[in-house]
């Protein structure tokens, strides 16, 4: 049975774990808000076109998203594309998935970045799993893995990839297994009742909620105005 003094001691150490991995941790509920903060600050500054100071309020947030697609675009506006592609690729290892707001105007430059930095990342996992497969002991598994990633890349800006004659096989594997899993889940039973279910009770709730019943639309994530217009003479 554990002391008075033994109960302490364990307060005390969660105590310290919450503190070290909880309130300073990069990511916590606490820096979140902090970021929020510092980006709506930094929209204010770019919006007048004060992109240093976007840098400044924001270099703080490694882990959030819009932090770094601001800069990307203050780099873009003072035309420093190399440090533009770098806050890309850190917002991409954040949003794999990223794609910009569609009721957004951005510059066609940052949309040709992001395509960009994504097929060089495609490009390195080719790499990758081409010298992989070419070591004395080729390494099948590892290999796999790189161009599942390139796959994944490829299949999100809506590409085909045509692989090298050394890949091929590996790439038909890929695909053929991933069009059977799918193939085996649209016929699993569970899968097909719980869509019947589904679709059989939207319309009931709609219809149960009257004529005016709607489904409010999803809000875009904020994000940065055009970028404003150049300097008079330039």
């Amino acid at each position: 049975m554990k002391t008075p003094k033994d109960i302490l001691h364990s307060v005390l150490l969660l105590a310290v774990w919450l503190t070290v991995f909880g309130l300073f941790s990069p990511w916590s509920a606490f820096a979140r808000q902090n970021c929020e903060t510092a980006f709506r600050q930094a929209l204010a500054e770019y919006d007048i076109g004060r992109f240093d100071r976007v840098k400044e309020l924001l270099a703080d947030c490694p882990k959030y998203a819009g932090a770094h697609e601001l800069l990307a675009l203050s780099y873009i506006a003072v035309d420093r594309l190399e440090k533009a592609r770098e806050s890309i690729d850190s917002l991409l290892v954040q949003e794999p998935d990223y794609e910009p707001n569609k009721p957004l105007n951005y510059p066609a430059i940052f949309r040709n970045l992001i395509l960009i930095n994504r097929l060089a990342l495609a490009k390195a996992h080719e790499d990758s799993a081409l010298k992989l497969i070419e070591e004395p002991e080729p390494k099948h598994k590892e290999a796999r893995n790189e161009i599942t990633e390139l796959l994944e890349i490829y299949a999100r800006i809506g590409k085909t990839y045509t692989p090298p004659s050394s890949l091929k096989k590996l790439v038909e594997e890929i695909r053929a297994k991933v069009t059977k899993q799918r193939k085996s889940l649209w016929s699993k039973p569970w899968f097909l009742l719980g869509g019947g279910a589904l679709a059989a009770t939207i319309p009931l709730v709609l219809f149960t909620k009257g004529k005016t019943a709607t489904i409010p639309a999803a809000q875009p994530i904020p994000g940065p105005p055009n970028l404003p217009p150049p300097p008079p003479g330039n």
